[in-house]
């Protein structure tokens, strides 16, 4: 139970004492029924709350914003023309109104963040937010690669250009190098292009770290909410 006054500022339609004013006025309507009483309380989940001859007053709708561990060759779009899964079907019916943000390829795997926080969409896809991925590709990176993709490259429809690039190991067995890269980039992309430019393709990408989220302990196809 909550307070009628309350109720409609937390709405926003208005202040708690122009709330007052509105309730002595015979002019905010409970269920379809006029009330002047200042300590009116209601149920919010069941109450009806309108303004007489105008709006109902309802309190903001909470926003939600997930991390699901996207699998590798899910695409971020709910139906695709190669009919190749939707990251739709890895989350329950009751999230499917969420939006992903930011870009993140079919092949990328790893955190990527769902939301339906405009404002926060539109914050993390245009602001210089920093992405951490592991990558590993095909072969061994020399120092002269490595410093190449420490300056940044041109490539033929964008630039590759990272806020740091690590070796982290090297698998002779495999023939395998893993990196770290960390990237303000929105899209995963440019890191495709440039390991392919170096003849080194990329092989697994995962992004651990998006802003202040972080993937954290979750396993493939998993998600929780932030």
């Amino acid at each position: 139970m909550i307070r009628l006054n309350k109720f409609i500022a937390e709405s926003g339609y208005c202040s708690r004492r122009k709330a007052d004013e509105l309730i002595a006025q015979g002019k905010i309507l409970v269920n379809s029924v006029p009330t002047k009483e200042l300590g009116t309380k209601i149920d919010q989940d069941v109450d009806e709350i309108r303004i007489k001859n105008g709006p109902k007053i309802s309190l903001p709708k909470e926003k939600t914003t997930i991390i699901l561990y996207k699998s590798k060759n899910y695409v971020c779009t709910k139906t695709d023309p190669n009919d190749n899964p939707s990251i739709y079907a890895m989350i329950p019916k009751g999230l499917q109104h969420l939006q992903p943000i930011g870009g993140f390829d079919r092949e990328s795997e790893g955190l990527l963040l769902m939301t339906d926080d405009h404002d926060l969409k539109a914050r993390l896809e245009h602001d210089r937010i920093s992405r951490e991925y592991q990558v590993t590709v095909r072969g061994k990176i020399d120092e002269k690669q490595l410093k190449t993709l420490q300056k940044g490259m041109y490539l033929r429809d964008n630039v590759a250009k990272f806020t740091s690039v690590k070796v982290i190991s090297y698998n002779t067995k495999d023939e395998r190098t893993l990196l770290e890269i960390i990237s303000t980039d929105n899209k995963t992309q440019p890191i495709y292009d440039a390991f392919v430019v170096l003849k080194r393709p990329v092989k697994k990408l995962i992004r651990l770290v998006f802003g202040e989220y972080k993937l954290g302990s979750l396993n493939v196809g998993e998600f929780k909410i932030v």
